[in-house]
């Protein structure tokens, strides 16, 4: 045997023997990453109440139990019915993606009861329908709002289902429509107010591809006094819903200021800059 064949044998053994040394002192090595740090389920609902640390695997539950001005951020895909009657925030747990809220055919994903203040960032509210004594799909297919409420973020309400308010039944409430929100691809008109008050002040929320108008603005108060009030300001888009862009009737206020676009819809067009009052009317031109 040559003296090389000899050298590769013995730094093989040497190289044998270092190794197991090494499994005996401090365990097999691994290159996958420790399960400690692995990252989060993009599917199992996550609830972390921001003021007490405590964490939950269910949205409804993490809701009962928060004390009034909590933040509950929320991961994952939680299911509803979730209905709200304290002032809380609910928030995206993750950077760059929605929590959600998922509703199913007879069952709405968010309730906003009266005398609460809520607030939703960055969550996804689909897939819901209406709920009604004597018919399903009735009011509010993702949200029915009697509440305050303030759409913030990136929240996305869309693929419900109702009568009235496919997205969004607003029930003598006020609701705020903010930021980048996005009310899109409801079954039903993408926003009804009955009763109550409809501000959209955003450069960037967009209400569109709802099956049928964009928003509607009517009925004044329940016993039919009073009036409605629906505001749009800033750059907000009213575009591409198979009704009207906004339907506003007599007992029902509306402005709309700036530069909002009510464009693309069946029934509507476009309106870009001073205000407006209408009775029994579509936006059309």
């Amino acid at each position: 045997m040559s003296p090389l064949a000899r050298t590769t044998r013995s730094g093989r053994a040497v190289l044998r023997l270092i190794a197991a040394t090494t499994v005996a002192c401090f365990g097999a090595l691994s290159l996958a990453p420790a399960s400690a740090s692995a990252a989060p389920s993009s599917t199992a609902c996550s609830v972390r109440n921001s003021a007490t640390s405590a964490t939950y695997s269910d949205l409804q539950t993490a809701v009962d139990a928060a004390s009034a001005g909590a933040t509950l951020r929320v991961g994952g895909i939680c299911n509803a019915p979730i209905v709200v009657a304290k002032n809380l925030t609910l928030a995206g747990r993750y950077e760059g993606r929605n929590g959600v809220i998922q509703g199913s055919d007879l069952v709405r994903p968010l309730t906003v009861a009266q005398g609460a203040t809520v607030v939703v960032r960055n969550i996804t509210v689909r897939d819901g329908g209406g709920v009604y004594p004597y018919s399903a799909h009735f009011l509010g297919g993702g949200i029915y709002n009697s509440g305050v409420l303030t759409l913030e973020g990136s929240t996305l309400v869309t693929g419900n289902t109702a009568h009235y308010g496919g997205g969004i039944f607003n029930a003598g409430g006020i609701l705020r429509v903010t930021d980048w929100s996005r009310i899109s691809n409801n079954h039903g008109s993408g926003i009804d107010n009955y009763w109550g008050g409809v501000v959209v002040v955003s450069d960037h929320a967009v209400i569109s591809g709802n099956d049928w108008n964009g928003i509607v603005n009517t009925k004044g108060t329940r016993d039919g006094s009073g009036a409605a009030s629906l505001t749009l300001r800033g750059f907000a888009r009213v575009t591409g819903n198979g009704g009207a862009g906004v339907v506003n009737d007599c007992l029902s206020s509306l402005s709309v200021r700036h530069h909002v676009r009510i464009s693309g819809n069946l029934a509507g067009s476009t309106v870009t800059s001073g205000s407006a009052t209408f009775c029994e009317g579509y936006i059309t031109s």
